[in-house]
């Protein structure tokens, strides 16, 4: 699967980024142990087709934000963020945190869980998350079999091992470079402020809802460095923002829309209120500018820690490239959760926007230097240690297959073997026992040191998988003697 990565702009004019992803590749990867969690049947599964964002114009900032254009300015006041899904996709419900109830079908069937993560300064090294990193883009890509074909790809982790709490430890994908995020965690209060003259408490199609959360965040690894207040805890940038879902019954999209402030003057737009002083209290005004401007002055702080880390190399030179929305980066992470409480939160779906399908040294093409560093992964672990199995058989069974995952398990079975091969290679022809793709003297040559055992089928010269090496299979390779992928 290739995801597109697109930038907009019109001779100079209004202007925004946006990343497309295919339509129709959401799939569920689960994260529960033993992998079977239950998924209600009438979930729409979250499957991501475009984030658009760039700077607002509005004319009608306190009464409907949403109406106006695209802005050409490089220094906005607003932003606007679209984020556009498949299907009738509804807020996401409670998922028991804290003190919250277990309810995630609060609004509907398919309620969308994830995270949309901004590189604000195009900064890979500042920003990311101290802790929560295991639930975001880099920390689980690969369940999709997928790494981002960007600098960031040897920063994903490739299996659940690569999770060890531990900031100073490669692959660090805690280190993401995010300085923002839309989040969707189920994790904070979700009220609906208007339903556009809908009486039914569930988002239909056809329908328009404007929801209020903290669904904005600044980069939780960027709080040790911050003195804000006023947010959901001492030092976190998580103001409570607006944020509309709107289904198209002809197109049958549903498009989640931010507006938020840039800058303290599009903050006083939005509110109507006269302009405040950056004061670093998220209970009152907030934007984009005092959120940055917090950090370059607390990453001043010489402290060797995680957050010291990320945000150390903030500096005024990064500000001026983030408050142009439209230089923005994205990932994306998108699921849903399960129909009763599990040990794990979310059933991911969808990923964007860097990927290549199966492309696994990155470098945007599918091809045998692929298929060779996943024969290679096999024959490194197969049996080892790590092996489920601890059997030699040509597959490598993952433990804990659920919260566990591997980059090399394309078809996301729990198993690295001759079926995620398959999606790499043709298939071989019938008598290639060797896997060499041709029907030749090696292939008997194993078949005959094999003749009159019983082996796992499939394996050793079985070749039509009974289990058996026997005259039925030398039938078989000598009808198909010669042939080749």
């Amino acid at each position: 699967m290739l995801l597109t990565v697109s930038a907009h702009a019109l001779g100079g004019g209004p202007s925004y980024e946006y990343w497309n992803d295919p339509t129709g590749d959401a799939t569920h990867r689960r994260t529960d142990t033993g992998n079977d969690g239950i998924v209600n049947a009438a979930t729409v599964l979250p499957d991501i087709v475009q984030v658009k964002l760039g700077g607002w114009n509005t004319s009608s900032p306190t009464t409907d934000p949403y109406s106006g254009s695209w802005s050409g300015s490089s220094s906005p006041d607003l932003l606007r963020l679209e984020v556009t899904f498949a299907g009738v996709i509804n807020p996401p419900g409670p998922l028991g945190l804290g003190a919250q109830a277990f309810d995630p079908y609060l609004f509907g069937p398919s309620p969308v869980y994830g995270f949309i993560e901004f590189d604000a300064d195009r900064e890979r090294d500042t920003g990311g998350e101290c802790s929560g990193a295991t639930l975001r883009y880099l920390a689980n890509v690969a369940r999709f079999g997928m790494l981002p074909s960007s600098s960031s790809s040897y920063r994903a982790a490739i299996t659940a091992d690569d999770h060890d709490w531990s900031f100073n430890s490669t692959p660090q994908f805690e280190r993401s470079g995010q300085e923002f995020a839309l989040v969707m965690c189920g994790c904070f209060n979700v009220t609906i402020v208007d339903t556009d003259g809908d009486q039914n408490a569930t988002f239909d199609a056809g329908d328009t809802w404007i929801v209020q959360g903290r669904f904005f965040q600044r980069a939780g690894g960027l709080m040790e460095a911050s003195a804000a207040f006023g947010g959901s805890v001492p030092q976190a940038y998580d103001p409570l923002v607006n944020l509309r879902f709107s289904h198209s019954v002809s197109t049958n999209r549903t498009t989640v829309t931010l507006i938020y402030a840039m800058t303290m003057a599009g903050a006083a737009q939005l509110t109507g209120q006269p302009q405040q002083a950056i004061d670093l209290n998220v209970g009152n005004h907030t934007s984009v500018r005092e959120s940055l401007e917090d950090i370059i002055a607390g990453a001043l702080d010489p402290t060797s820690t995680c957050g010291h880390e990320l945000s150390e190399d903030w500096s005024s030179y990064g500000l001026s490239e983030a408050m142009d929305p439209s230089r923005w980066r994205a990932t994306a992470i998108v699921g849903t959760s399960y129909e009763f409480e599990e040990d794990s939160l979310y059933v991911w779906t969808d990923v964007g926007f860097e990927e290549v399908f199966a492309d696994l040294n990155t470098d945007k093409v599918v091809d045998a230097a692929d298929l060779a560093i996943l024969d290679a992964y096999i024959a490194a672990y197969d049996g080892g240690s790590f092996d489920a199995d601890a059997t030699i058989d040509g597959c490598f069974t993952l433990k804990s297959f659920g919260p566990n995952f591997c980059l090399y398990d394309l078809n996301s079975d729990g198993v690295v073997n001759i079926g995620d091969r398959a999606l790499l290679a043709p298939a071989p022809p019938a008598g290639d026992v060797n896997g060499d793709c041709v029907v030749n003297g090696a292939d008997l040559s194993v078949i005959l040191s094999n003749f009159s055992t019983s082996v796992s089928p499939g394996t050793n010269g079985d070749v039509n998988g009974d289990g058996l090496v026997n005259g039925a299979d030398l039938s078989v390779f000598l009808s198909n003697f010669g042939t080749a992928c």
